[in-house]
């Protein structure tokens, strides 16, 4: 009855909605997960800077999101008719995953996919043998991915993953991921900055500063108070021990772990890439974050705990112990022996995630951001239009 009632609002408002004119110069951003972050976010703020006045923004989003970096004209509520008019009247989509809307793409919009957690380790999607065969999961995926016009890429093996994860088959723009460019920014970050972050985020100044940001495991979704393998590190009186679970988990970690101890609780932070500035050493295992991190110059510590029942489900893409930069730990002994050890534990660092950023990171150069913005209001992107609309695609 649900889903008969869903069919019949939708088939509603595709008619009214679909009366509504494309206009080329507006755009609508959205980052899902409830936040705004990531690459919409970036290249909002940049087109906003600088060519205020030569488009119309609207940011979609949740009702109770975070919105203070979003301008107040700016601010549209997803599932509103406000919101469906600008989805069907923007001709630009930029978003970073998928809108589960009710209006149907028209022809003349242009949907750029920015993507989340760019950075290739572990398989998703159709590169799992368990989904390869599963009808309802290959429909439910081309669904979703049969929408994007331009998937915008970081790297060779990074659009490898995507189409062999989603049987994406359209165009990659290979330009660099745009909420990098605040990475490579924040190196040149004042010590006067640093310390009013700290502030900012109840950090000691004298202290050295660890974040601790593993990746997204489904496994977690519906338990509670779970539980991070990193209590040893309570050792370490001269570290604060940053833990930032992922968007989709942070509420349900056992908030105990940081009553009486070194570790602070940044699950709440809107966007990670804030607390970088900060940050003396990352620790993840599978994330977006090693990626992004490695831009800082500064000291990644992989700790991949459960790392043989991942090589198993979903298994990885690339040879972990020779593609990650930094020391490679499986156990919590083994993650605070390098932590006490850290001068003679990095010593051949430099050159291996030198070799890391040059094979991955090489258009994550601080100009991404400029990069996909030339190719819109260059009209690049509406080359894929001009194609279909000339019968060549």
């Amino acid at each position: 009855m649900k889903n008969l009632i869903i069919i019949i609002l939708s088939k509603i408002l595709n008619v009214i909605f679909g009366f509504v004119k494309v206009k080329d110069n507006y755009i609508i951003f959205y980052s899902s997960r409830n936040r705004i972050d990531g690459n919409p976010k970036a290249i909002y703020l940049y087109m906003k800077k600088n060519y205020n006045n030569q488009y119309k923004y609207k940011y979609i989003m949740n009702k109770n999101t975070d919105n203070n970096c979003v301008s107040k004209e700016d601010i549209c509520y997803y599932k509103t008719l406000k919101g469906y008019y600008y989805i069907a009247c923007s001709k630009y989509w930029v978003l970073s995953d998928s809108v589960t809307t009710l209006l149907k793409k028209k022809k003349n919009q242009l949907y750029l996919q920015t993507f989340h957690g760019h950075g290739p380790v572990k398989r998703g999607g159709l590169e799992i043998d368990a989904f390869k065969n599963k009808k309802e999961f290959q429909s439910g995926i081309m669904e979703h991915v049969k929408l994007w016009d331009v998937y915008i890429s970081m790297c060779k093996k990074d659009e490898e993953h995507i189409i062999n994860s989603t049987g994406y088959n359209n165009h990659i723009y290979r330009l660099g991921i745009a909420s990098t460019d605040k990475i490579v920014e924040s190196k040149k970050t004042s010590k006067k900055e640093i310390l009013r972050l700290k502030e900012k985020y109840s950090i000691p100044k004298d202290k050295r500063v660890i974040l601790y940001a593993p990746t997204y495991r489904e496994k977690l979704l519906n338990k509670e108070n779970i539980d991070i393998k990193i209590d040893l590190l309570r050792k370490l009186k001269d570290c604060v021990i940053l833990v930032r679970l992922h968007p989709l988990l942070n509420s349900k970690i056992d908030k105990r772990i940081f009553e009486n101890s070194n570790f602070i609780n940044v699950c709440d932070v809107p966007d990670i890439v804030d607390l970088y500035p900060i940050v003396d050493i990352l620790i993840s295992d599978y994330s977006a974050a090693i990626y992004e991190f490695a831009l800082t110059d500064k000291e990644i510590l992989l700790y991949p705990y459960d790392y043989e029942e991942y090589d198993e489900f979903p298994g990885y893409i690339i040879d972990y112990h020779k593609v990650m930069p930094g020391p490679i730990c499986h156990t919590e002994k083994e993650l605070y022996d390098v932590l006490k050890n850290e001068k003679e534990s990095f010593k051949n660092y430099p050159n291996r995630l030198k070799k890391f950023n040059k094979e991955f990171n090489y258009l994550n150069d601080g100009k991404a951001t400029q990069r996909f913005v030339e190719n819109l209001i260059n009209k690049e992107f509406d080359k894929v239009l001009d194609n279909r609309e000339a019968g060549k695609e």
